[in-house]
């Protein structure tokens, strides 16, 4: 179990990761953030992080990133928190689209949540097997992949997504998100996340999923899914 510096230098090179998406250096810690510790216990607490698996350093001489075991940490810790600028999310979103689930604005919903929170997102009405999908061009922009295969990947789980939607569908609790770091249920991409949840908005069942870049703003899309329900209400 991490200690509570550890656990917060941690989150401080995730957050500055997924805004920078450059590896991050003590120094850089130490300039922007005020740890009350000195330099040489940041790069201890780095090592450390690094050894028991919750970050890699890419280059030797470079700075550190976050591994999946990292954003995991990352990910649980922000299910029990809560961002506000999903509130602002979620009201822009709802001058588009009113409280209600009739088709067109349906569809306009997981637009603006593509656009919203910057992902691939998908809406899916188990009762009336629809699905609607909005978004790929930009999770593909916003990928950080090795080469075309990665695309190519990505492309092809967008195509096979009604056939692998049931094997996603066992795995989700009413109004709780779940959280997939790199492969999931319906994607085999190492370099994506997905975040999906189970609701029940104006009488209608909706599996909503957002799939974005692993490097995708944790904090806000997960407090969107967590208040979508009641917000809807």
């Amino acid at each position: 179990m991490l200690s509570n510096r550890s656990a917060t230098i941690l989150e401080a090179v995730i957050n500055e990761f997924i805004e920078t998406g450059i590896p991050v250096s003590s120094g850089g810690l130490y300039e922007t953030y005020e740890f009350g510790v000195k330099p040489a216990t940041i790069r201890n607490e780095l090592h450390l992080l690094t050894e028991e698996g919750y970050l890699e350093q890419p280059h030797t001489s470079g700075g550190r990133v976050p591994t999946d075991k990292g954003y995991r940490f990352f990910v649980d810790r922000s299910l029990d928190s809560f961002d506000n600028r999903s509130i602002n999310a979620m009201a822009r979103l709802m001058q588009y689209v009113g409280k209600d689930l009739e088709r067109k604005r349906f569809e306009q919903f997981i637009q603006s949540v593509a656009e919203r929170l910057s992902v691939l997102s998908i809406g899916y009405e188990p009762e009336r097997e629809s699905m609607i999908k909005s978004g790929l061009h930009g999770l593909v922009s916003g990928m950080e992949t090795e080469g075309s295969r990665e695309i190519v990947d990505v492309v092809s789980d967008f195509e096979k997504l009604e056939k692998r939607i049931d094997r996603l569908m066992g795995s989700l609790h009413h109004g709780v998100p779940s959280v997939f770091i790199g492969e999931s249920p319906i994607t085999k991409s190492k370099h994506i996340s997905v975040i999906a949840g189970k609701y029940n908005i104006a009488g209608t069942n909706l599996i909503l999923i957002a799939v974005g870049p692993k490097r995708m703003d944790y904090h806000r899309n997960i407090s969107f899914f967590k208040q979508l329900e009641n917000f809807m209400k």
